[in-house]
């Protein structure tokens, strides 16, 4: 005897203990296509058993309500409860009066009218919502979560009473308590980042302020991911697009500041002179002070653009610094910025270096080969001294003793 000759009852009970103990609704769906004899109690233990709340733990189960939200609505229908009545009447009253009109015969045409009532409410929601909420971008179910709506509305009121309401509700909470906020129904970190994506800086610095009072720090991770979309944002034609990056750097839960090396790193790679300005002001270390790694001239210089250099060394950076080597190819103890830049091959980085004072250029016979970078350096060489040059294909066929006997 095979398990398929034994009779469908025995597994009911094992499946329905399945759908009650499983964490992730999503993966629990998933047996529908495994057991196809059990699929209808399947969908109606989870569409209709579990409480809305099960589906908004997970951004994943988040995301299946989504796309099934038109078979959660046909269960509700059939099974009201757990669900707001006013939406629920509303809904029935649609589907009679549809039904009224097209006067089906059986009960499955009525059935299949209902669902498709639910389907085409799914499609036409996520238009009309973002004009109500006067917000161009899409709407989906995924998003109806209290501070996420507050925040795409930019609803001050709404926000200011749900963070009351969350103040209340860690009152005398531990910390561990605390941390299992985020990621859940309030989940004050992912606001603040929608509170950047939606436009929204008064929601962002009230958001921070929260955080900062009553929620441990977000990890150096996190507040990176913040920074990042804040850059973005600059980016952006608005008329005051500062205000998404000057609040994060205002930013000290428990007193300490959040700025780094790794911070002014990621300003150059994305920030604009301004932004550069405030993060190292904000650094309050000596511009000069530091490794190799953690330079700030070094670091513009590796970011590869023009202006976070010029805007490092407008701050007063060193453009002749050394600092210990940590490039084991160039074969030499210390490195200068121009070292660096020559090294990545950025002209324009170069350039700017040079018209600065960069000094001294390295060695003729430890110029690199890379067409673009040598013939760079012998054109700024040929105008300064007035001698000539080797070309790149004489160079190459050069011995080391010839490379270090030509000088300029």
């Amino acid at each position: 005897m095979e398990l398929l000759d034994l009779p469908p009852e025995l597994f009911q009970h094992i499946i329905h203990g399945v759908i009650e103990g499983s964490p992730c609704l999503r993966e629990a769906w998933k047996l529908r296509r495994v057991c196809r004899t059990f699929a209808a109690e399947i969908s109606y233990d989870i569409l209709t058993k579990r409480p809305i709340s099960d589906f908004q733990s997970k951004a994943s189960d988040r995301c299946f309500l989504e796309n099934c939200i038109h078979r959660y609505l046909v269960a509700r229908l059939q099974s009201p409860h757990g669900i707001n009545a006013t939406f629920l009447a509303k809904l029935q009253s649609i589907v009679d009066w549809t039904v009224a009109e097209t006067g089906p015969q059986t009960q499955r045409q009525r059935d299949d009218i209902t669902e498709q009532v639910c389907a085409g409410l799914k499609h036409l929601v996520g238009r009309v919502l973002p004009d109500l909420s006067s917000n161009d971008r899409e709407t989906t179910w995924c998003q109806f979560l209290p501070l996420t709506l507050a925040l795409s509305r930019k609803d001050k009121a709404l926000m200011n009473e749900i963070l009351r309401y969350i103040e209340h509700a860690l009152a005398g909470v531990e910390r561990s308590k605390k941390l299992a906020i985020q990621g859940y129904l309030f989940d004050v970190s992912d606001a603040i980042e929608e509170s950047i994506y939606y436009g929204y800086p008064e929601g962002l610095q009230d958001l921070l302020d929260f955080h900062e009072n009553h929620l441990p720090g977000p990890g150096k991770f996190k507040f990176e991911v913040w920074v990042r979309n804040a850059l973005m944002k600059h980016h952006q034609v608005l008329p005051h697009a500062g205000d998404y990056f000057i609040p994060l750097l205002n930013f000290r839960p428990g007193g300490t500041s959040m700025i780094t090396r790794q911070i002014v790193a990621l300003v150059c790679d994305f920030g604009t002179p301004s932004n550069i300005q405030h993060a190292q002001a904000y650094l309050g270390k000596d511009i000069n002070e530091g490794t190799i790694l953690a330079l700030p001239i070094f670091v513009a210089v590796r970011s590869e653009h023009v202006a976070a250099v010029n805007t490092i060394l407008d701050a007063g950076a060193d453009v002749n610094i050394t600092a210990q080597s940590n490039i084991l190819s160039l074969k030499k103890e210390n490195l200068t910025p121009l070292d660096v830049a020559i090294y990545k091959h950025s002209i324009p980085v170069i350039e700017a270096l040079l018209n600065r004072g960069a000094t001294p250029m390295p060695d003729f016979a430890d110029w690199p080969t890379h067409a673009r970078t040598y013939n760079f350096l012998r054109g700024h060489v040929m105008k300064i001294s007035k001698k000539r040059v080797p070309t790149l294909k004489q160079f190459k066929w050069m011995d080391r003793a010839e490379r270090q006997a030509f000088l300029f």
